[in-house]
């Protein structure tokens, strides 16, 4: 049975969605970042072969496509770095509108005044809605208790990234000076 079928099912039979507060099973979250998909790519196998004999031209064209393939890739990373501050927004607003909700029925709970089975009836659901929200709110908490310094790290590693590039960018300008240079003295 899948993990998230679980708190669909155990509210169908009457349970708590959230049965316990320990911290969940890391093997999901292994999976998630073994998969290969939009974060991880695997180079396709055609840059493992050419179809033409001539060297140039297979220097040029294998050029030409690692430098379209760079590109998609640096403009995924872009991406991905303008998404990382709007899903931590996200997260927080969804704990919020969680604690929220657990605050309502609390107080629909405490302000029911009907007397007997109907009034008792409708606490007890208002009680229960409550601690669905509070344990929703505390299960996202704990799985997303690693997800802003793991978003940290990758955007630190995205940053040296860029500096790495605008040095290596930097750099043959300059070597390309010295040899125009070297050039000139010899003429």
């Amino acid at each position: 049975m899948e993990e998230r079928e679980l708190p669909n099912r155990a509210q169908a039979e009457g349970g708590d969605v959230v049965e316990s507060t320990a911290p969940p099973a890391t093997s999901h979250l292994q999976r998630l970042r073994d998969a290969t998909g939009e974060g991880r790519r695997t180079v396709s196998w055609i840059w493992y072969g050419t179809n033409t004999s001539d060297p140039d031209a297979q220097g040029t064209e294998l050029y030409e496509g690692i430098r379209v393939e760079w590109c998609k890739a640096f403009a995924r990373l872009r991406r991905w770095q303008e998404q990382i501050p709007l899903l931590r927004e996200e997260m927080r607003r969804t704990l919020v509108s969680l604690k929220h909700r657990a605050k309502l029925w609390e107080a629909r709970m405490k302000a029911d005044v009907r007397e007997g089975a109907v009034g008792e009836g409708a606490r007890a659901y208002a009680a229960r809605q409550a601690r669905v929200y509070t344990q929703l709110g505390e299960h996202f908490q704990t799985m997303w208790r690693a997800a802003p310094a793991n978003a940290q790290i990758n955007l630190d590693e995205a940053l040296q990234l860029e500096i790495e590039l605008a040095d290596d960018d930097d750099a043959p300008a300059a070597n390309d000076d010295d040899n125009e240079s070297d050039s000139d003295d010899e003429d």
